[in-house]
């Protein structure tokens, strides 16, 4: 997704950032809510740019069509093309990479992937020798702790020059009122999640044999493999992209290798797991939500009217054969699945229960 999407999608939205941008007058601090987090995601690394971009807006209003858009990203200056490359030295990220999927406080501002570490970072003189404004932006907010959040209200209280915040979350009522009261919010709710990660189709296609197919012993197996195979992709995935992400942390961080391996080995295995768990509720929660719309679809809801029915062949129903109480033990056992989940019960064995009940209990 690029700017255009979002001018097209959320005009409100870029209109007012362009505006304060071209009155000189951008926040120092934003919330973006979103019930995609991805979106979310998306839209902080277009404000990035919008708020970095080194292009002169002084006396460009948004009413002067003859003069170029100097409140948009040029593309060309060092920022932009920095932030394209993923070179931006003064842009700091901070997610749950912990074991709890927590955004923890930290002991000290040499510990990584800590809001003590991510503060400090703004307080350090630019690494740019261009002066350029130095970025932060928090993914999955809601993930921070209580005191962590009361930790960083001080920063949004008094920022430090030049520094600019964005935090993004799909869950805004985790955080503390004076830290909600500091930002300046954005929405992109759309009360509807999309499901395109890698695996939707393949685990979309079960779900279909799963309610449609033979019921034995045979067919089950089937399943159990497959899914369980999907659930070790997402994990080796996980470990494939967050190792690349610390070896260039590392690179970049230009600390002795004594501190890396003391800090940066024990957050690594942290973050492979907490990365695996965000990718695995995803998966649940396309799990979910896929029964979710089938027993809609069997109370003769119509399938145009299914806020995710792209996800669901409206044809299932007569396919399956199935009314709305089996349809409703379905979407128990799959939220139950959910649930156990929670646990730390082994995703083979819950993937397993879940298969044989769907196939045997309804």
């Amino acid at each position: 997704m690029n700017l255009s999407y979002f001018e097209n999608k959320y005009p409100h939205v870029i209109k007012s950032i362009r505006t304060a941008k071209s009155n000189n007058r951008l926040a120092h601090a934003y919330l973006i809510y979103a019930d995609d987090t991805a979106l979310g995601k998306e839209l902080s690394s277009v404000m990035a740019k919008l708020i970095a971009c080194e292009k002169n807006t002084e006396g460009v209003g948004l009413l002067r069509a003859d003069l170029p858009r100097a409140d948009l990203p040029c593309g060309k200056c060092r920022s932009c093309l920095a932030l394209e490359r993923n070179s931006y030295t003064d842009l700091y990220k901070l997610e749950p990479l912990s074991k709890s999927r927590r955004i923890l406080i930290g002991d000290n501002d040499r510990e990584p992937n800590t809001m003590r570490w991510f503060q400090s970072r703004f307080y350090y003189s630019s690494l740019s020798s261009s002066g350029s404004k130095k970025l932060g932006i928090i993914y999955e907010a809601d993930r921070i702790l209580i005191q962590a959040q009361n930790a960083f209200l001080k920063t949004l209280e008094e920022p430090p020059a030049n520094s600019h915040f964005i935090l993004c979350t799909d869950n805004p009522k985790a955080l503390l009122p004076t830290v909600l009261s500091r930002c300046h919010k954005i929405s992109l709710l759309t009360n509807k999640v999309s499901y395109e990660f890698k695996h939707a189709k393949d685990l979309f296609d079960s779900l279909r044999r799963i309610v449609s197919s033979e019921k034995n012993i045979s067919n089950a197996g089937k399943e159990i493999e497959i899914l369980c195979g999907i659930f070790t992709d997402i994990k080796n995935e996980a470990e494939k992209e967050i190792a690349a992400e610390f070896d260039e942390k590392a690179r970049r961080s230009g600390e002795s290798a004594s501190d890396i391996k003391k800090y940066l080995t024990p957050a690594k295995d942290a973050a492979v797991s907490a990365g695996y768990m965000l990718r695995r509720e995803e998966l649940i929660n396309a799990i979910v939500t896929w029964f979710s719309q089938l027993y809609q679809l069997s109370l003769g809801i119509s399938h145009s009217n299914l806020p995710n029915g792209e996800i669901i062949d409206e044809k299932i129903i007569a396919e399956a054969n199935v009314d709305d109480l089996k349809v409703l033990a379905y979407l128990e056992y799959a939220e139950r699945l959910s649930w156990v989940l929670k646990f730390n019960i082994d995703d083979t064995l819950a993937v397993h229960e879940f298969v044989m009940n769907s196939f045997f209990k309804t």
